[in-house]
């Protein structure tokens, strides 16, 4: 089945692991936990985890005990914050393709994508990691997994 919106897979697993990492705020989680809870690749969860790292959203713990685990309380960090940290800065735009095609005539689509854009990043400003979780434990209390998208 087609899907018209869809976010990368990277930043699925970023939000889907930060959602983990808010639901037991404070402790360290391992790669490997967090991986098997979403049946995800381990390697690419480290590649996300890795650069969610980079940009100061979780932290890193080398050795026994360690593990991953938010930088800050997840109420205090946006959607918006971890997919720009994975994907970079996000716009407004119009049109659907990286090179327009229609020479700058007016597009027919054009003021649906706008509005759908805007819409998005005002949601991602708006809604932190903590309300993700709060949503994941309200409607799955046990972390069943599955896919990330």
């Amino acid at each position: 089945m087609a899907v018209l919106f869809k976010l990368s897979n990277a930043v699925a697993i970023g939000l889907h692991a930060a959602m983990f990492l808010a639901t037991d705020e404070g402790q360290s989680a391992t790669a490997l936990q967090i991986a098997r809870t979403f049946s995800i690749s381990a390697a690419h969860l480290v590649k996300v985890l890795q650069t969610l790292s980079r940009a100061g959203l979780i932290e890193a713990t080398r050795g026994r005990g360690g593990g991953y685990r938010l930088s800050r309380p997840a109420r205090k960090i946006s959607l918006l914050e971890l997919v720009e940290a994975i994907e970079g800065k996000m716009e407004v735009q119009e049109c659907l393709l990286r090179h327009p095609m229609c020479h700058n005539r007016k597009c027919i689509l054009g003021p649906l994508v706008r509005n759908i854009n805007s819409q998005t990043l005002d949601y991602l400003k708006k809604h932190t990691v903590a309300e993700l979780a709060a949503t994941l434990a309200a409607s799955e209390p046990n972390h069943q997994g599955g896919d990330p998208t």
